[in-house]
């Protein structure tokens, strides 16, 4: 099995449903000790300001997983920035 050190999280939807997902999965990956790196856009969505924000340019080769919350828009977008650099997505 694969451990996944550094996880990434992107998120563009600004749904109450989507933000629930994204401190869910946020939390869960924090409390397995996993590092997670913030997209920009979901870090505006979580309102927080102590985390550090990348642009998924960024991300792309820091981030052993990438987890997209939200859309089929935003797992496709995700998919173009990360399948060049190997990076899986779930």
């Amino acid at each position: 099995m694969t451990n996944f050190a550094r996880v990434g999280l992107v998120a563009r939807t600004g749904s109450d449903q989507v933000l629930e997902s994204l401190r869910r999965v946020q939390n869960f990956l924090k409390s397995e000790k996993v590092t997670v790196l913030l997209e920009d856009k979901a870090l505006d969505l979580l309102g927080e300001s102590d985390e550090a924000a990348f642009t998924q340019e960024q991300m792309a080769d820091k981030c052993d997983l990438v987890i997209a919350i939200g859309g089929d828009g935003n797992i496709l977008g995700a998919a173009r920035n990360f399948a060049p650099a190997g990076v899986p997505i779930l």
